[in-house]
């Protein structure tokens, strides 16, 4: 779940247990899941961001080297 120090536990009920540690034990025992953590979400949601910005930049530095190559063949 992504929790991997005392900073990592919330204790805020969004997902209907009273403290990450039930949580925990409810997945553990098949009787919830991860993606009823709102936190567990929110990890996911900005590594997800992450990602989307560097494919976002990687595709930037291709265009521009399009571009050049581009350039070269219009001015041969």
């Amino acid at each position: 779940m992504h929790k991997y120090g005392d900073n990592d536990i919330y204790d805020c009920s969004a997902c209907g247990y009273k403290s990450c540690e039930l949580m925990a034990k409810a997945i553990h025992n098949g009787l919830n899941k991860p993606e009823n953590c709102h936190h567990f979400n929110l990890y996911i949601a900005k590594q997800e961001h992450e990602r989307a910005e560097q494919q976002t930049q990687n595709n930037r530095e291709v265009h521009t080297q399009l571009v050049g190559i581009f350039e070269k063949i219009k001015n041969n």
